[in-house]
């Protein structure tokens, strides 16, 4: 059974395509873009023309992508995270998503985002050997802490902090990031969290792996998995602070356009790090769309009718 999911974030869109055969998962094919749709979205409440263009194409291509590997759009499991959340206008565009490309997008709460990241790391969790382990999604607009128990796998508790890449941009151009990151972390709000081992999804962590290996391009099996000591995490900030995105492209550049979030998204991580007391954040380049993927396939063995649980839909434009 060949299934594929879309993880449109507030910074990224992703696609997953995969086989199910015999309880067994093979990865066939994996595309992440930029499309910056959170960019503004504290100033204007509303998604931007110009970031509605790039999502739009880069969801095209991911539409061009699944009809290659025989994948009826109306069957991909697309979700949408904080920065559509927020957007006055993303009825009008994901309505428009819906006609012209045959994608039914769901808006899914927090809470939702959080059970699916966990779910897509399930495995790493396991073998991370710990009875509990706390997992920490940075996205462009928002934060997810999340803990779980590695047996039986269990959600114990999540926490979404409004911080993220592209909010984080904003707030080193505007010069008050470490005034909002205090005002966002408040020590009582991280207590339940502390822990000296942090297991880190999503792009701007990927990204300081493949930066902490010194990578040129990015190759997922060399960075899924990548243990980084909080000293080396501290040096690499250090080291990119004074780095237009230029600069570190000409050093990194599998980091496209993500050049110019890259500092912000590695700053939010380490002040969480250093808040939490992380000794060693590993890293993994799986998540909330291998979550959503598995969620899916499970319904589908179990005969249930839609590809994603109702409880977990904010909005949804189209249908499942």
């Amino acid at each position: 059974m060949r299934q594929a999911s879309i993880d449109i974030g507030s910074n990224t869109i992703l696609l997953l395509v995969g086989d199910y055969a015999g309880g067994n998962f093979r990865e066939v094919c994996t595309i992440s873009r930029i499309a910056g749709l959170g960019r503004g979205i504290d100033q204007i409440r509303a998604f931007s023309p110009e970031a509605m263009r790039d999502a739009y194409d880069i969801l095209k291509e991911c539409r061009d992508k699944v009809l290659s590997l025989g994948v009826d759009p109306g069957k991909v499991v697309v979700t949408a995270t904080e920065a559509s959340r927020v957007a006055g206008n993303a009825a009008e565009f994901y309505g428009r998503v819906h006609r012209e490309l045959g994608f039914s997008t769901a808006i899914i709460s927090a809470a939702s985002e959080a059970y699916f990241t966990a779910l897509g790391v399930s495995g790493e969790v396991a073998r991370a050997g710990r009875p509990e382990t706390v997992i920490m999604d940075i996205g462009g607009a928002s934060t997810e802490l999340i803990k779980v128990s590695a047996d039986p796998f269990k959600i114990l508790m999540t926490d979404t902090f409004a911080v993220g890449s592209v909010r984080g941009t904003e707030w080193l151009r505007e010069g008050v990031f470490d005034a909002k990151i205090d005002q966002i972390l408040p020590p009582e709000r991280l207590a339940p969290y502390k822990t000296d081992f942090l297991l880190c999804v999503a792009g701007s962590m990927t990204s300081v792996a493949g930066m902490h290996k010194g990578l040129k391009d990015f190759q997922a099996e060399a960075v899924h998995g990548t243990d980084v000591p909080q000293a080396a995490f501290s040096a690499l900030v250090d080291e990119i602070q004074g780095l237009g995105p230029q600069e570190l492209l000409s050093r990194f550049p599998f980091l496209d356009k993500r050049a110019s979030t890259i500092l912000a998204g590695a700053k939010v991580g380490l002040a969480f790090g250093r808040r939490l007391g992380v000794e060693h954040f590993q890293v993994s380049t799986y998540g909330l769309r291998y979550g959503t993927l598995e969620h899916a396939h499970q319904r589908a063995n179990k005969g249930l009718k839609g590809l994603l649980d109702p409880s977990h839909i904010q909005h949804l434009y189209g249908g499942f």
